[in-house]
């Protein structure tokens, strides 16, 4: 395994791992969250990468972790555009704005300068450290501002009357003097620039009064008062057929660290999660192993593992994850899970991670509503390194799935899902489609496997 994706590992370990991302991410999918939330989720996710990368560079070479600072941060742009952007999708359609969420352009040359800056050895290891904590923090919390900057103004333009609102802790003189709410487009010079270690928020809103901020110790002027615009009406069926519309977009939806239903729901014991009884030892069953691998020992050993895990989770809708190393032989397994549809990524499966080389890792994970992998288990199989995944479903369905090229915008994959839903799919059949079409798009493999019972 290479530093980057050691580094790669360590960081979906930790975000996955992380409450307060976790619950973001909740009120994310659930569609109540603002962009506190996502300007916090962005600083959480920067620090930790500096972080990572701190701590990883004094035994670095040079070039590994000029190359895992851009990665890592490239990555981090396409998570935080990711959840904003749902964030910004929701709002729009209840303002009644029919805008797309605009996507700010990767700052390339200055990522580049940060991970150029790591490899000065005309410096102390302590100041590279000091550039890898600092400067990877504030080039993520750029990728948010520039998000709320460009969409702000858009949405101005548009005929919204939109306020840009920056809010701090009174960090320094600096910040307190910037801090306010502006007329988008008419901002301050420097509204949008960070010092080092700024914690200062940057958001903008077109409602009647300020989103509620999280994280925030501080009282803040109101912002004034957007015209109030006459509300829609509808008749029951069509308030029936809009909610249906809309909860449909979050049914049966995975999250990033796994999947399952929406993050940090408790998990519930149920008769529709049960596994049939006398299925896994029935012949349809046993014979979809034998296309795994041509060798009957493992053949044997993967028909017993996944056995195993559907008999500890029937009748309930957690997650077990299950590693075995095709070149020591070993398996790790989490069982410990309490969250519904996320499996616990525990210190053995985190140090399994860490200290196996890429291509090693068969990944087994279970499914208890049978559904197909989902975005998060396709960039799980990439960061991870895994040689292949498996998903059992509860019901007896097993996919097969690699990694991507690169990561998956989880926001595609649920617009991909909700376009399909929206002509009347199932979520089983929306799921099928939005995969067949990524698949395309990102370059990876899928496929149900079948058996010949």
């Amino acid at each position: 395994m290479t530093l980057t994706e050691r580094l790669q590992a360590q960081l979906t370990a930790r975000a996955a791992n992380d409450p307060r991302m976790r619950a973001i991410l909740r009120r994310i999918r659930a569609g109540t969250a603002s962009f506190s939330d996502t300007a916090l989720y962005t600083r959480y996710l920067g620090e930790m990468l500096g972080g990572i990368l701190a701590d990883a560079l004094p035994d670095a070479a040079p070039e590994e972790i000029a190359e895992a600072a851009r990665v890592l941060l490239r990555e981090a742009h396409a998570d935080v555009i990711a959840q904003a952007a749902i964030v910004q999708e929701i709002q729009d359609r209840q303002l009644g704005a029919s805008l797309a969420a605009k996507r700010p352009k990767y700052p390339a040359g200055r990522v580049e300068k940060v991970a150029s800056s790591l490899t000065d050895q005309t410096v102390p290891v302590e100041t590279r450290q000091r550039r890898a904590r600092n400067a990877s923090a504030n080039v993520v919390a750029s990728y948010h501002d520039e998000f709320i900057k460009e969409n702000a103004r858009i949405r101005s333009d548009a005929g919204f009357s939109c306020k840009t609102v920056r809010l701090g802790t009174q960090c320094c003189p600096w910040c307190a003097k910037l801090t306010g709410s502006y007329p988008a487009g008419s901002e301050p010079r420097d509204l949008f620039r960070r010092h080092d270690n700024c914690t200062c928020t940057i958001i903008y809103e077109t409602r009647r009064t300020r989103q509620t901020l999280r994280g925030q110790g501080k009282s803040w002027n109101v912002v004034e008062e957007v015209e109030r615009k006459a509300p829609v009406r509808f008749s029951r069926d069509e308030a029936k057929a809009l909610q249906e519309a809309e909860m449909g977009r979050y049914r049966g939806l995975t999250n990033g660290a796994g999947s399952g239903m929406i993050e940090n729901e408790r998990m519930v014991s149920s008769t529709a999660y049960a596994v049939p009884k006398g299925m896994t030892d029935g012949r349809a069953f046993r014979s979809k192993f034998n296309e795994m691998t041509d060798d009957p020992i493992l053949q044997r050993e993967y028909y017993q593992a996944v056995k195993e895990m559907l008999h500890h989770r029937s009748g309930n809708n957690g997650e077990d994850l299950y590693f075995y190393n095709i070149h020591t032989g070993k398996w790790t397994k989490s069982t410990s899970g309490t969250e519904a549809g996320r499996p616990e990524y525990t210190s053995e499966i985190i140090h399994e991670i860490n200290t196996s080389r890429r291509g090693e890792i068969v990944a087994f994970h279970n499914h208890p509503a049978g559904m197909p992998p989902s975005a998060g288990d396709l960039n799980a199989a990439l960061r991870n390194g895994y040689r292949i995944g498996y998903t059992i479903g509860h019901n007896g369905r097993i996919f097969e799935y690699s990694a991507p090229e690169s990561l998956i915008p989880e926001s595609i994959y649920l617009n991909r899902i909700a376009s399909y839903k929206s002509k009347q799919y199932s979520e089983y059949e929306a799921q099928i489609r939005a995969l067949d079409d990524l698949k395309v798009l990102y370059g990876f493999h899928y496929r149900e496997v079948i058996g010949n019972g």
